[in-house]
């Protein structure tokens, strides 16, 4: 998003209420009273606090996203059910190789969302500390392929490497996914996602060992996610992965940042069977690097070579994800347009580091593998 160039009181940032197009970017939206901005259904317009242009009355305006009519269009190929499984998976990520391998949890969650799954195979850089595990589930006819993200303590190499995509403004590193599959991306993702697949890594090479499960399990559903940097890894393997046998993944990750250009976003949407980019609110690391605009202070993204542009697709949570009893409201977003102005990108600010640790009320880094503060709310 636009990093807002106004503070309200106490710091607050503020986003323009006038320009947010719908009622779920006008309700997440803060005005100059530090107040949620206004949508009023009668004239189908964003008002500031206050404003004397609004025609609705107090109980006619709508200030909680959740109370905005569902986007329920073309939405069918995501479910809330599935995103909640694969977040499982994800954090399971972000634990010692040596728990991964038993797939013994102390968090119910996890153990709950990924009952009958067996590890195959892990597989850890010793360089980048990056780490990925493959396995199987005959229960639901699954393999699914995780990868560690970015945590609050993180390696070396992550910190330094999400410092650097803040930094960034264009990507200029041609990552080689397969034959004519080349993605345009920042050094560090392809290094990261080299660094379990040339060889190098404990356990071998990751692509040999996700194609040895598929071989086992040939009409198993393949899955890949990850959060943050997790995502960008899961992203990068799954079109190695569907250019190297002509099957389409599925593809589902949390938090993940602009992971290449439009090229990549072009592979993502022609490899894959699906593609998922679950959005919380306000959370920053979708952000990261900034994309090009066509003009200092407007929002649209350009499409150019080597401008990070987030791939299709992106679902939207534009608030507290989960309240432990019924679905929240969301955005599906545009099919075609990775930097949907409808959705997060269309915020002006964009700075939530909680939003990014907490995805469905649960800690994605800590879940499985850690019993404390865990949870912002009971799921």
């Amino acid at each position: 998003g636009i990093n807002a160039e106004y503070m309200g009181a106490w710091g607050s940032p503020i986003d323009f209420c006038e320009d947010q197009q719908d009622c779920m970017l006008c309700a997440t939206s803060i005005s100059w009273s530090t107040r949620h901005c206004r949508w009023c259904p009668q004239d189908q317009r964003c008002h500031a606090f206050a404003s004397r242009a609004n025609p609705c009355s107090r109980h006619q305006n709508i200030v909680d996203a959740d109370k905005c009519p569902a986007n329920l269009a073309d939405s069918s190929a995501f479910t809330e059910a599935a995103a909640k499984q694969m977040l499982a998976y994800a954090s399971a990520g972000y634990c010692p190789p040596s728990t991964v391998k038993k797939w013994k949890f102390n968090d119910q969650y996890c153990t709950a969302k990924s009952q009958g799954f067996v590890v195959d195979f892990t597989v850890q850089s010793p360089v980048t500390h990056a780490f990925g595990y493959v396995g199987h589930n005959d229960a639901t006819k699954q393999i699914v392929v995780g990868f560690k993200g970015t945590n609050n303590t993180g390696d070396i190499f992550d910190i330094d490497l999400l410092d650097a995509l803040k930094r960034t403004t264009h990507y200029d590193y041609t990552c080689v996914l397969g034959p004519a599959a080349n993605a345009t991306t920042h050094l560090g993702f392809c290094v990261y996602y080299t660094s379990l697949n040339d060889g190098t890594a404990i356990g071998g090479s990751l692509e040999t060992a996700i194609e040895t499960v598929h071989s086992n399990h040939p009409s198993y559903a393949v899955w890949f996610t990850g959060h943050s940097l997790g995502g960008s890894a899961a992203a990068l393997q799954a079109v190695a992965f569907a250019v190297s046998t002509g099957v389409k993944p599925r593809l589902l990750t949390f938090g993940e940042p602009r992971t290449g250009d439009s090229t990549f976003g072009s592979l993502i949407a022609q490899h894959t069977a699906s593609a998922w980019r679950v959005v919380h609110a306000r959370d920053m690391v979708p952000h990261v690097s900034p994309c090009c605009r066509h003009e200092i202070g407007t929002a649209h993204c350009k499409k150019d070579a080597q401008c990070p542009l987030h791939h299709s697709r992106e679902v939207w949570y534009p608030k507290t994800m989960s309240d432990g009893l019924r679905p929240r409201n969301h955005r599906i977003c545009s099919r075609t347009d990775g930097e949907d102005l409808h959705c997060s990108d269309g915020l002006f600010d964009t700075t939530s580091l909680d939003d990014h640790y907490f995805y469905f009320g649960l800690k994605v880094g800590i879940l499985c593998c850690d019993a404390d503060l865990r949870r912002d709310v009971v799921v």
